[in-house]
């Protein structure tokens, strides 16, 4: 007769090794492509919401999933540039790898706001992050020399061109963040409570443990 715990076992072996999964946030300012971007590199359907029923309206967060490996799953969202997405910060960094913040290098006006976006995102949660200069197929796109400058981005800022359109740019610029989140030194656990006081938070894995263990 098999017991209960021989049935559990076995199905655990069935099932295999459950596959880790890892989240990075899309950002930047409006127009800058974040919706196309994360579309362009899922492997599902885009999830989109919105601030309203109306098909025009602001994209509040979006999301995507990349299978990288049998054993690795990437989670990307996107979150909205207005001011009154802000709370969302909080909830959407819990547990990211890395942040992209988004430029849109043909429109020198929402440069400043990129900077802006981009110290909000490290205040939340400074983990490894990369600007990508979307629109480097638009006639008026600046040359990224040029665009670090405008942007006074420090040297050791990775900064990408991208077309948002292009999938294999997108997942480009993925692997530059990648490569960042790798070179970074583990700093060990981060008390950020995830379900509550209780819990504390892994940045580069998004693992919880009890706060009370070492």
């Amino acid at each position: 007769m098999t017991s209960e715990t021989e049935t559990t076992d076995t199905a655990n072996f069935l099932e295999g090794p459950r596959a880790e999964t890892v989240k990075v946030l899309v950002t930047g300012p409006f127009s800058s492509g974040k919706s196309t971007f994360i579309a362009s590199a899922s492997e599902i359907p885009q999830v989109v919401t919105t601030a309203s029923d109306n098909p025009y309206a602001v994209v509040a967060m979006d999301f995507g999933r990349i299978t990288v490996a049998d054993d690795l799953i990437l989670y990307i969202f996107g979150t909205g540039s207005r001011r009154r997405f802000d709370f969302m910060w909080e909830i959407l960094a819990a547990g990211m790898v890395g942040t992209v913040v988004l430029v849109n290098s043909a429109k020198p006006e929402t440069f400043r706001e990129a900077k802006a976006i981009l110290e909000t995102s490290q205040s939340y949660a400074p983990v490894p992050h990369i600007v990508a200069a979307n629109f480097q197929d638009h006639p008026d796109a600046w040359d990224v020399d040029d665009l670090r400058i405008a942007l006074r981005l420090p040297a050791e800022i990775p900064l990408v061109p991208v077309v948002a359109t292009d999938r294999e740019s997108v997942l480009c610029a993925l692997l530059a963040l990648f490569y960042e989140v790798l070179r970074a030194p583990d700093p060990g656990f981060r008390d950020t409570p995830v379900g509550g006081e209780s819990e504390l938070i892994e940045p580069y894995t998004g693992r919880t443990r009890p706060a009370d263990q070492p």
